[in-house]
């Protein structure tokens, strides 16, 4: 069977599964994940097998390694979906504490393929939320197939990106180009008036975004990252003349209008 054969048969099944079916759909269940390192045996399919067990012992919890200075985890949905909530099944035993600066970005392709591929902030964990169940709603309205956290901020090597599971909620949508969140420019910068820079604290591109969606006039951002991470808030309508420069990224935060959606 072809590539374009299992796409179609992928979206057939879940828009027959959404049409008959009456209760929220866990989209990220047993579907393929992939994670940048593993700390144990249990590995990436740990975080979506279903078992929100929340003893590492169990098997069924995911950590990175010690090693991994940039840990993330990703599951491949295997459909393009409309994505209403996401929640994360903390571990219990030990260190709860460790859900922080986590970024929620989808992407169409698979960013481990396709690294140039359009990130699409969903939220960022900032601090540190030690509860059972942390339940994150996308901040702006965003689609794609991949879902990456990422960890963006350790305090030190046993500071792992880790959970016991990750359960994703949404709608199927019929074009992965109905809603884009932010538009990424690399190797540009929007330089006008109306910028505002952000503080020490915002050390990410994912954190920008976040930063970005709170503010009611924030129509993008532009973020460098050496010598130090600064983030700059464009509050033009209509920014659209960039500078080129290498040492910058420019956001362009893209409405989604009416999305189509499998009801």
């Amino acid at each position: 069977m072809g590539r374009g054969w299992r796409i179609l048969v992928s979206v057939l099944f879940w828009a027959l599964l959404f049409k008959f079916s009456r209760t929220e759909t866990n989209l990220a269940l047993t579907r393929p994940s992939s994670a940048s390192s593993s700390y144990s045996t249990n590995g990436a399919q740990a975080g979506n097998d279903g078992n929100t067990d929340g003893s590492f012992l169990s098997g069924s919890c995911f950590a990175s390694a010690n090693q991994d200075s940039d840990p993330w985890w990703q599951v491949d949905l295997q459909a393009t979906f409309m994505v209403k909530r996401i929640e994360i099944t903390n571990r219990q035993d030990c260190c709860p504490e460790r859900i922080h600066h986590i970024s929620l970005v989808l992407f169409d392709q698979n960013p481990s393929v396709e690294p140039l591929t359009p990130a699409k902030p969903c939220y960022f964990i900032s601090g540190t939320d030690p509860a059972p169940t942390v339940t994150v709603t996308c901040t702006r309205p965003v689609n794609g197939r991949y879902l990456r956290l990422t960890k963006t901020q350790q305090l030190d090597i046993y500071d792992l990106l880790q959970f016991c599971e990750v359960k994703v909620y949404g709608w199927l949508t019929y074009d992965n180009s109905l809603c884009s969140s932010f538009q990424q420019t690399r190797g540009a910068r929007y330089d006008a008036a109306s910028i505002l820079t952000q503080g020490p604290e915002i050390d990410s591109s994912a954190a920008c975004a976040s930063t970005c969606e709170r503010v009611r006039v924030c129509t993008g951002f532009n973020i460098r990252y050496k010598p130090e991470v600064t983030c700059e808030l464009v509050q033009d309508s209509n920014p659209t003349s960039l500078d080129v420069d290498a040492a910058w990224d420019f956001y362009l935060y893209k409405s989604c209008w009416n999305p189509c959606v499998i009801s």
